[in-house]
């Protein structure tokens, strides 16, 4: 069961395992190396709202890592 409602984008890269560590999490946000539901997610963004559904895509277009089971 993946998780919905809001989360601080790096609790959630974290807890999602797309970065072992807030370090690392807040670097891919400053990246730009986070996109939720097609939008880039930056360092500003303090909180995001997951929907069922949501896609998450961390890294390069080639190395995409996409999530379209959130909720379920």
């Amino acid at each position: 069961h993946l998780p919905t409602g809001r989360w601080n984008p790096v609790d959630l890269l974290v807890y999602l395992k797309f970065a072992p560590s807030k370090s690392i999490a807040r670097n891919l946000l400053r990246y730009g190396a986070v996109e939720i539901d097609g939008s880039v997610v930056t360092p500003v963004v303090k909180e995001i709202n997951l929907k069922k559904g949501s896609v998450i895509v961390v890294g390069k277009k080639k190395d995409s890592i996409k999530i379209g089971s959130i909720g379920t």
